[in-house]
């Protein structure tokens, strides 16, 4: 199984990068910025994993430290 998850995970990456490809040549300059899209791709959804978490749970969003209730049904 760890070894399909690997493959599967190459073969995701080398997709987004060639994708994104086009867009470098586009704007021009050597960067080897484009290489941190897996990383970037894997922290946004990490971030959409957990606000659907705490959506199920019933909280709402949070900001330094404060944690906003979740807008129920009723508040429309």
């Amino acid at each position: 199984a760890i070894p399909a998850l690997v493959f599967l995970g190459v073969v995701a990456s080398a997709s987004m990068l060639l994708a994104y490809w086009p867009t470098r040549r586009l704007y021009g300059g050597f960067s080897l910025a484009f290489l941190g899209l897996p990383l970037a791709a894997l922290l946004y959804t990490a971030m959409t994993l957990d606000s659907g978490r705490r959506h199920w749970r019933g909280r709402g969003g949070g900001w330094k430290g404060r944690t906003y209730p979740a807008p129920t049904r009723d508040d429309g």
